[in-house]
């Protein structure tokens, strides 16, 4: 476990009062990070160029102000003891190492499933498109296919049903359904653990196009991912074309635009107003 830090005055090249134990500290701290080469005497709790050039290393790599300044409770600090609290909580839950999109999938699983109607059988959306689970698109036959289908009582379903069933709805007219109309027009059922999965798919796919899209997105605050993934798993689409003030917005750190630009024409208010609300709890913009 890496030791948070706390200083007890200013750390600077001009501060001349600075604390032994500040010292020590930040240099641990920085070591710990990668800022700070430990010498081959050991450390010592006198400042040193190494130190100095660390500090504004990690404040250029991380978008801080750049002068080799410390402050108890400033933002260099802050975002220290912000990456030491990450680093500290992937040790104490290893597949988090190995699997860097576990967080943001369980945080926004509830929210998901809160927002999209989870849906137990297959149905065509809107687009008429073979849909199931939470907004999951299932359809091509190897997406389907790959589904370990059930029926109505929870039995399992033989490959040549369920080719059968697909081909059924590829062939149905969308007419004027609604998603509940296709209950009784197909045995078929999904699991829980199923529909589960395929969110999973759905959310590792949307987080690798945000951070295509968003060169920061790591580096935003988690309510801010939090909306942006809801758009992306929503509709589809966060491109700048499509979005253009929202993407100024973000450029520009301007929070009170990114919330006047999150509203969607087709979604319901609720979760327009989730969006602004979610937004709202951030105090400031600082990737």
């Amino acid at each position: 476990m890496y030791s948070f830090l706390k200083l007890n005055k200013e750390v600077s090249e001009h501060t001349f009062d600075i604390e032994p134990i500040d010292v020590l500290s930040v240099k641990n701290r920085l070591k710990d990070l990668g800022y700070y080469k430990e010498p081959e005497w050991g450390m010592t709790n006198f400042t040193d160029n190494q130190m100095f050039d660390g500090i504004r290393n990690f404040q250029e790599d991380e978008g801080l102000k750049v002068d080799g300044v410390m402050k108890p409770d400033g933002e260099t600090e802050n975002k220290i003891n912000e990456i030491i609290e990450k680093k500290n909580g992937q040790q104490d839950n290893p597949s988090a190492q190995t699997d860097p999109n576990k967080e943001i999938r369980d945080r926004m699983y509830p929210v998901i499933k809160g927002h999209e109607r989870s849906v137990e059988f297959p149905y065509k959306d809107h687009k008429g498109c073979i849909t199931v689970g939470l907004g999951s698109n299932v359809d091509n036959p190897e997406k389907f296919n790959s589904i370990e289908w059930k029926d109505k009582n929870g039995q399992s379903v033989s490959k040549e049903d369920i080719e059968r069933y697909y081909q059924e709805l590829k062939n149905m007219q969308n007419g004027n359904f609604n998603a509940t109309m296709y209950k009784d027009k197909t045995s078929l059922r999904i699991p829980e653990n199923e529909i589960h999965r395929l969110y999973e798919e759905h959310l590792n796919k949307d987080l690798d196009y945000l951070r295509k899209t968003f060169k920061d997105f790591d580096k935003f605050p988690a309510e801010m991912q939090n909306v942006l993934i809801d758009i992306k798993y929503n509709t589809g689409n966060v491109e700048a074309d499509r979005w253009p003030e929202l993407h100024k917005a973000i450029s520009e750190r301007d929070l009170e635009n990114i919330q006047k630009q999150v509203h969607r024409k087709d979604v319901g208010k609720e979760r327009n107003q989730w969006a602004i609300e979610t937004l709202r709890k951030i105090k400031k913009l600082d990737y």
